[in-house]
């Protein structure tokens, strides 16, 4: 295996400021490391759970520390599986994040946001859930406004 690309480790923290306050604050650490394409039965496996595999980085072991989000050629991805396939190397199977400003949103699925949409839709019709009208309608006017355009 050959080290041609460059990977981006982030290590996320969160620290405190004068008033108490959770401030999260990336560090970045740049890496050489392989590519490797997903297969298709990993792909259509991890599908059928909700994950998009898209790339697998191979790393030296001992420079990976557990990081959670890596970013290549510009592009930030989560990673989702790691697997060791010998002492010396690590396999990351990251799948890609849309970055909007501070915050990273997961490429999500329409089917599954529909289907979650219908779920609270039916536990919020459901008589035998015990809850105020003004809560259920509060409830309602969030899964309305979140879902909006879905």
């Amino acid at each position: 295996m050959t080290y041609d690309h460059e990977l981006t480790l982030i290590t996320q923290i969160m620290i405190e400021d004068e008033i108490g306050n959770q401030i999260p604050v990336e560090t970045k650490k740049d890496i050489l490391c392989g590519l490797k394409s997903i297969g298709r039965a990993e792909f259509y496996n991890a599908a059928t759970t909700g994950l998009k595999p898209e790339i697998t980085f191979i790393v030296h072991a001992y420079e990976y520390s557990g990081q959670k989000k890596v970013e290549f050629e510009g592009v930030p991805y989560n990673v989702i599986r790691t697997y060791e396939p010998s002492f010396e190397e690590l396999e990351l199977t990251c799948e890609r994040i849309i970055s909007t400003g501070d915050t990273a949103i997961k490429l999500i699925d329409h089917e599954l946001v529909q289907g979650l949409k219908a779920l609270v839709e039916e536990i919020l019709a459901d008589e035998d859930v015990t809850m105020e009208p003004e809560t259920k309608e509060a409830y309602q006017a969030a899964l309305t406004d979140i879902l909006e355009g879905w």
